[in-house]
């Protein structure tokens, strides 16, 4: 019946009740004056304040979900849906709108519903995994099993890249490291490990010496290939780009030097063909832009074992 009603009488019911409240503003109330209502907690005024600026304008998303909050704290739970379903419009607001409009219907005891809008706001990119895990207003919902694939699609919301394939094919890379040179002598160690929910895989070198070095890698969706910026303690910075190919990472890129001298670099970082437990890296560098390349660097990582007695 509801959606039946025209806008116009709409307006004229918001006023009449706003009337029978005693909360008549001389005109429109702004948003700013509504949301001093609703920071002083003074839900009355602000119910009345939001009608009012729904009333005129009925595409303000934030009016309506702010009218449905204000609601919620009166106990008035179906105004509050009401309030909620006419803001759940395309855009920024509508997961959490969502959301809300999942909390509200467990405060009615309708659970199948709550559901429903759980569901709709993880479609609209629901990231609020901590909420879901701990809001109060979801507890009867987490004796569902259909609870964990909620918090299932919640971890892919707000950690999209841990289930990114594209995003994960550096992690062969991850891990503590020991470094040894073509030689066989231990040169230094590496710790790699993700970084940004995985959405990043950080780079963390200490040579035998103590000089160190870091590098930032993360896939970039627009190009489709792999980023690396590395930094040393010296002061030189190389950027690389590159692909996944067979299995490993292929870098093409740039070093500078302190001095700002520059010359190209390209590098392969790749699990050993002799052992895959292990990976292999080499660096190459080239002077004349790419027409004659000298080995710079040419190492094995291994794991390193454990000490003697321990598992």
């Amino acid at each position: 019946m509801e959606k039946n009603i025209s806008h116009g009488w709409r307006i004229r019911i918001v006023l009449a009740l706003l009337v029978i409240h005693g909360s008549v503003f001389s005109q429109s109330p702004t948003m700013a004056e509504a949301d001093a209502f609703f920071k002083h907690q003074d839900y009355r005024e602000a119910v009345a304040a939001y009608s009012l600026i729904v009333a005129s304008d009925s595409g303000n998303a934030l009016a309506w979900f702010r009218l449905g909050q204000s609601q919620v704290q009166l106990q008035r739970y179906s105004e509050a849906i009401s309030a909620f379903s006419q803001g759940d419009k395309p855009g920024p607001l509508q997961a959490i709108v969502r959301f809300n409009l999942a909390r509200t219907s467990v405060r009615q005891g309708n659970l199948e519903e709550a559901f429903v809008w759980l569901n709709k706001a993880l479609d609209s990119g629901f990231a609020g995994l901590k909420q879901l895990e701990t809001d109060a207003e979801l507890s009867a919902l987490r004796r569902d099993p259909r609870f964990l694939d909620v918090l299932k699609r919640g971890d892919q919301n707000a950690n999209p890249c841990e289930y990114d394939e594209r995003f994960r094919q550096f992690d062969f890379w991850l891990g503590d490291w020991e470094v040894y040179n073509s030689v066989g002598t231990r040169v230094g160690t590496n710790h790699i490990e993700k970084a940004v929910q995985g959405c990043m895989v950080q780079e963390n070198w200490v040579s035998v010496s103590g000089t160190t070095g870091q590098s930032t890698n993360y896939f970039d969706p627009a190009s489709g290939k792999w980023m690396q910026v590395w930094v040393s303690q010296g002061g030189d910075h190389t950027y690389y780009e590159g692909d996944f190919i067979d299995g490993g990472m292929h870098f093409l890129g740039e070093d500078v030097s302190r001095d700002g001298t520059a010359r190209l670099n390209r590098m392969t970082i790749e699990p050993d063909p002799k052992n895959p437990v292990n990976v292999h890296q080499l660096i190459e560098s080239s002077d004349d832009d790419g027409i004659h390349w000298a080995v710079t660097f040419d190492g094995i990582y291994v794991h390193p074992q454990p000490p003697s007695g321990q598992p």
